[in-house]
């Protein structure tokens, strides 16, 4: 009885190891979906720097591309309200769609999503703000207050970081575009597909700002750093590019899925009287550009009764046309049938003369 009874403690033991063990495969699973190569921030200081007018120019250009950077990420934080549309529908489809190229392309949205807010840029942005001087006479001089070389470089590894995210979530935002746009070819669940198409484009959009914005500000910064004093405390030592060329957004694909004749369609139905030719010409410069779309079940709801209207007048019209085809086919029948009588009444003529 002994022997049995530490068996089976045994085993208990066996089972509770292997249960630990998922668990920490689980945990570390979900850490590594969730990382981001983030390094952490130097020693946050200020130094005396001794610039010339070139550097000063170039400070002032700098502080103003800053300015603008922060600006637009700010004016965008409505990118947290996409996500959480994104989020819930992605939740709602938990059981649904499973098969569908959509579904993914919107998980990979919303897990970059997730991931780019963890970068907090705009505190990054507002920090080197508060750090550099802003007044002329602050600048002119010598023994300008400076951050150090090291902030400076965590800034461009901070944007470098964030460019190649956003670059890899528009492109996931335009293939999840282009599955959606062939589901709405089917005419099922159009609202829903076009819910969904409506909140990736307003992403692709916001995405687009962030990128420019960060392209427009990084390629400023390394002249300029090297020339600023540093501290004695090393930071992380990473090979950084001059410039984010390589992760500027290629807009050729979202051209062509905005001509594309779904998209056309799409639109001329739903705008009614305007011409779906001026939706590829519009230019949205600015973030108060990107007005939407309005979506109301009811005009759905119509443009599905339409085409159900015409499908059964579609089919009525075959309909007739047959049966005018099968009348005319008949109607020699007849002429013969009536030939045929007519040369009986006259043998019959004959015959009684």
């Amino acid at each position: 009885m002994m022997m049995m009874m530490m068996m089976l403690l045994l085993l208990l033991l066996l089972l509770l190891m292997m249960m630990m063990m998922m668990m920490m495969i689980m945990i570390m699973v979900m850490m590594a979906a969730d990382y981001v190569d983030i390094k952490p921030s130097p020693p946050v200081c200020c130094l005396e720097n001794d610039i010339n007018d070139i550097q000063i120019s170039a400070l002032q250009e700098i502080i103003r591309e800053l300015e603008a950077t922060y600006g637009v990420w700010v004016e965008c934080s409505k990118v947290s309200l996409e996500y959480h549309l994104l989020s819930k529908g992605v939740i709602k489809m938990k059981h649904r769609h499973r098969s569908e190229k959509f579904k993914g392309y919107l998980k990979k949205v919303e897990n970059g999503l997730k991931k780019l807010s963890r970068f907090d840029l705009p505190s990054v942005f507002k920090l080197l703000l508060s750090l550099c001087p802003r007044d002329p006479e602050d600048i002119e001089g010598l023994g300008v207050r400076l951050p150090s070389q090291q902030m400076f470089f965590f800034l461009m590894h901070r944007m470098h970081k964030a460019a190649e995210l956003i670059h890899y979530l528009m492109e996931n935002c335009i293939n999840a575009y282009g599955a959606l746009s062939q589901q709405v070819k089917l005419g099922i669940f159009v609202s829903f597909y076009m819910l969904h198409m409506s909140n990736v484009a307003g992403i692709w959009f916001i995405l687009r700002a962030y990128m420019k914005s960060v392209q427009n500000l990084y390629c400023l910064i390394p002249d300029f750093a090297k020339s600023v004093k540093a501290t004695q405390v090393p930071w992380v030592s990473e090979i950084l590019p001059k410039n984010l060329d390589e992760f500027l957004p290629d807009t050729t694909p979202m051209e062509m899925l905005k001509s594309s004749p779904v998209t056309e369609r799409l639109m001329s139905k739903i705008e009614g009287k305007t011409d779906s030719a001026n939706f590829t010409e519009i230019k949205m410069e600015k973030i108060e550009d990107d007005l939407g779309e309005s979506l109301c079940r009811e005009e759905l709801e119509k443009i599905v009764c339409k085409r159900k209207n015409k499908e059964v007048s579609a089919e009525g019209g075959k309909k007739m046309k047959m049966e005018a085809s099968n009348m005319q086919t008949k109607e020699p029948d007849g002429s013969k049938r009536k030939t045929l009588k007519k040369k009986k009444k006259k043998k019959k003529n004959i015959v009684s003369k």
